[in-house]
């Protein structure tokens, strides 16, 4: 934690990130208005005292409709590095330590990161439905191939390791070197792959809500927002330049905090 503390783009990070934690945990202390409130009279009013970021074509509050619209990207980010970083443990650590299941599980994680992850994320949502939750499962296995792999390159190497064989040779049970010295010194690469997984989440769930395949409609959140302000990016630029100021605030926090993690985490970038 010092050292994390000593690093400027981990704390730059965390700082842009706790903004957009803070405004999507005290939205409703935040917003000053009900983001699906219609007022027609309103519409398309540009920024101004009482709308800080101005009206969409419905009369919407946009500074509402952003602040709201956090929750929904936060959400599913974090679910998506909750979910991938576990199916990717598993899959990397059984391919990586088990002979048997490599070759299987490498070449489904093959397939699946042959196909670009927002096509393949529009596919599965598409079938299922366009719901929150679809979202979570579709950018969850779009994005589990990669952290698998990742770890499956550190058990290999740490298989071979000398403290792992001096484990053997002292008759210790094979999953029990996996579990106490294998997957803790292999976890620091897969921790700040999370960080990266939760940025690309947020971005491609604001993909799939601008394509219209994301969140529903009545749901306030980024990627809605840029496709209701699509049609009026000449008349009233606002309703799309605000959303994305959120959206590049919030991964820009979560780049720049993974970067210091890996600087933190890997002993071989460490700087005195």
């Amino acid at each position: 934690m010092r050292a994390l503390r000593r690093n400027r783009l981990a704390v730059g990070g965390a700082c842009l990130l706790g903004l957009v934690l803070g405004c999507a945990a005290f939205a409703p202390l935040v917003a000053p208005q009900d983001p699906n409130l219609l007022r027609p009279e309103i519409r398309l009013q540009p920024p101004s005292a009482r709308h800080w970021f101005g009206t969409d074509g419905f009369g919407r509050d946009m500074y509402s409709r952003v602040i709201y619209g956090s929750r929904v990207s936060l959400l599913v980010g974090a679910l998506v590095a909750l979910f991938t970083t576990a199916a990717g443990m598993f899959f990397g650590m059984l391919a990586g330590y088990v002979r048997v299941w490599d070759g299987i599980i490498m070449r489904v994680m093959d397939a699946l990161l042959a196909i670009p992850p927002v096509l393949l994320a529009i596919a599965i949502v598409a079938s299922l439905g366009p719901r929150i939750s679809n979202v979570v499962v579709s950018l969850t296995i779009a994005y589990t191939p990669q952290l698998a792999r990742v770890l499956r390159s550190q058990v290999l190497v740490l298989r071979e390791a000398t403290f792992t064989e001096a484990a053997k040779a002292e008759g210790a049970n094979e999953w029990l070197i996996a579990y106490r010295h294998v997957l803790p010194n292999a976890l620091s690469p897969v921790i700040v792959q999370g960080s990266f997984t939760f940025a690309y989440a947020v971005l491609t769930e604001a993909a799939l809500s601008f394509l219209g395949v994301g969140a529903p409609p009545y749901v306030p959140s980024w990627g809605n927002e840029l496709n209701d302000g699509r049609p009026f990016m000449v008349q009233a630029p606002w309703i799309t330049v605000f959303p994305g100021l959120a959206i590049m605030t919030c991964v820009l926090g979560l780049n720049l905090f993974g970067d210091g993690l890996r600087d933190v985490l890997d002993p071989r970038l460490r700087r005195d």
